[in-house]
């Protein structure tokens, strides 16, 4: 599970409501608290939401995920943090 490769000082920061798609570089529509309305280049609006299990970091997105256009996780090098200690990089 992705989530369990944030380090406990990372999720200090982030604290709870942190999302593998907010240090995301495809990230187009952060959603609502509720976890709707969220979309990326992967999952664009017009087509579906970014999944649930992608959202809650039961998926790794950095892995293939159904449906996403065979675009995955690019950390922003706008992110501050590294919580999965990779590399930024542009998309």
């Amino acid at each position: 599970m992705l989530s369990d490769l944030l380090t406990d000082k990372t999720r200090a920061l982030l604290g709870s409501d942190f999302r593998q798609c907010d240090a995301c570089a495809r990230l187009l529509v952060r959603g609502d608290q509720r976890l709707h309305g969220w979309h990326c280049e992967a999952f664009p609006p017009g087509e579906r939401e970014i999944p649930m299990l992608i959202l809650d970091g039961d998926e790794d997105h950095r892995e293939d995920y159904p449906g996403d256009h065979g675009l995955r996780f690019v950390l922003s090098a706008n992110w501050k943090a590294d919580p999965y200690g990779e590399e930024a990089a542009n998309a």
